[in-house]
């Protein structure tokens, strides 16, 4: 970018000032952390009332056009069928490169990472809609209560299993091999000048 910067600026006969405010690393993978993370997943109970499955169908019934792509295609239409689709499944992306930003790749080279999403509103809703804010009280109490369990039963795999503390481990080192994690950050970045431009 830097350089497609530098060579318009060379062929307009202008100058070109780059300033980086913010960074971040693709999350490393940890399939060790993933698969205890699953188990506990299937093993904890998603604690919808019947409230709850109420709204969420009242909600679901609002959308125009729900879609399902997070969905495996195996598993869209039980996802379609239900106000809450609360089934863990496994990764849709796994092996693929995310077009979204986390800051949880820049702690994945410096610790081994697990991580999970829990379902926060009803099956097909777009993020960002109104249906999706309307969601995050009564139905967002229960995924938080779900991933609760899920990061309680991991943590404790992790306290009471060596082996499996030893192999999240060595797939951390042995993904990380020998690069070193550095802040993609400038060393002189003032943060709080940043925010005010």
């Amino acid at each position: 970018m830097r350089d497609a910067a530098e060579g318009a600026a060379l062929m307009s006969g202008t100058d070109v000032e780059v300033t980086q405010t913010t960074g971040m690393y693709g999350v490393l993978p940890n399939h060790a952390l993933a698969d205890s993370i699953r188990a506990n997943m299937d093993a904890a109970e998603f604690p919808l009332t019947d409230e709850q499955e109420s709204f969420a169908a009242e909600l679901k019934a609002t959308l125009d056009d729900p879609s399902y792509a997070g969905v495996p295609p195996e598993r869209r239409d039980e996802a379609a069928e239900s106000a809450m689709f609360t089934d863990p499944i496994d990764a849709p992306d796994e092996g693929e490169t995310g077009a979204y930003s986390t800051d949880s790749g820049d702690v994945s080279w410096n610790v081994p990472l697990g991580r999970f999403r829990a379902a926060t509103w009803p099956a097909g809703t777009p993020a960002h809609s109104w249906q999706a804010v309307a969601a995050g009280k009564d139905l967002g109490t229960a995924a938080m209560l779900f991933a609760g369990k899920v990061v309680a039963g991991s943590l404790y795999d992790l306290l009471t299993d060596e082996e499996l503390l030893a192999e999240a481990t060595a797939e951390f080192e042995a993904r990380k091999g020998d690069r070193e994690y550095e802040s993609p950050l400038p060393d002189d970045a003032d943060p709080y000048e940043l925010t005010d431009r």
